[in-house]
């Protein structure tokens, strides 16, 4: 590992009907890098949850690099159960993703999805003692 980067965001991302939203451009992160090394990325933190019932939603990202298609990694998810009108179908996200970069500048995005008519937040601030998405991106020299 030659360079660690962390980052910290305190905005949610949410998304509804069977769509996938990402982090806001002023509250990503972009990283310099050596092309063909690996970027080992997680993000934690926050807490996600749904406002419904019968419908899977879960955390991701989204690696952007110039001049390349967009990467969008999604890991387990959530099943919504029924939740008796409360915002009680929740988790605490974790992502982690190992990218080979392709240029020297690579951007990361933290992204939520659902399937269903419902919405999925993903909170990042401090309501409840939940605190902020922190990203931690490992680069390993290749």
């Amino acid at each position: 590992i030659i360079k660690v980067t962390t980052h910290t965001s305190t905005t949610h991302v949410d998304t509804s009907s069977s769509a996938e939203a990402l982090e806001t451009d002023a509250n990503d992160i972009t990283v310099t890098c050596t092309a063909g090394n690996k970027l080992h990325i997680t993000i934690a933190g926050g807490h996600i949850f749904s406002s419904g019932s019968g419908f899977y939603f879960g955390a991701g990202m989204q690696i952007k690099e110039s001049g390349q298609s967009d990467v969008d990694v999604f890991g387990g998810g959530c099943y919504a159960r029924s939740d008796g009108g409360g915002y009680d179908n929740d988790m605490l996200p974790c992502i982690i993703y190992t990218h080979t970069a392709v240029t020297t500048s690579v951007t990361i995005k933290g992204a939520t999805r659902c399937s269903g008519s419902n919405t999925a937040y993903w909170e990042a601030n401090n309501s409840a003692g939940r605190g902020p998405r922190r990203y931690m991106i490992q680069e390993e020299k290749v």
